[in-house]
């Protein structure tokens, strides 16, 4: 035999380093949200939450090509409720905040889906107030950070080119 033969041998993973591997992605997913879309880290939580349900809801290699909500579940999540995370959104005003000649909704930034409920969890930069709703509107190709870190000067013209619908 060689001097220099290599072995490859598979060692088994403990479930410590299984646990670390699954903390990593997540982690890892959660920061890539917050960077690709320039949401601040103080909405750290809710890019995790995020990170949590796609990496749950995206199938696995590992156990043949089914996602762990599927393998839990027995059927296949309709992946047409996914949104874009930090898009610009719109949501309907809750009754209790609306008056007369208000609004009837404001826009928002989409951060994550409802735990435990139904709904978009969005929030109001100008509240300060996270809403968990099903009365939403996104415009998926619009980044909210981006576009009021960088656009002081928003002209008239500007909004009306802005179609919802695209």
């Amino acid at each position: 035999m060689e001097p220099f033969t290599k072995l490859h041998v598979q060692i088994p993973l403990s479930k410590m380093e299984l646990l670390e591997r699954k903390h990593r992605l997540i982690v890892e997913t959660a920061h890539s949200l917050l960077l690709s879309t320039y949401v601040p880290s103080e909405f750290w939580e809710e890019a995790l939450f995020t990170a949590i349900s796609l990496i749950n809801t995206i199938p696995s290699s590992h156990s043949s090509s089914l996602s762990p909500f599927e393998k839990l579940y027995g059927y296949v999540l309709d992946y047409s409720s996914f949104r874009v995370f930090g898009c610009t959104c719109f949501i309907l005003c809750p009754h209790e905040e609306c008056k007369k000649l208000s609004s009837r909704s404001t826009i928002c930034v989409f951060l994550g889906y409802g735990e435990g409920k139904r709904g978009y969890c969005c929030f109001n930069p100008i509240t300060h107030k996270l809403y968990v709703s099903r009365h939403v509107v996104f415009l998926e190709h619009i980044t909210f950070f981006y576009i009021s870190s960088t656009t002081y000067n928003l002209i008239r013209s500007d909004i009306f080119h802005i179609n919802p619908f695209l």
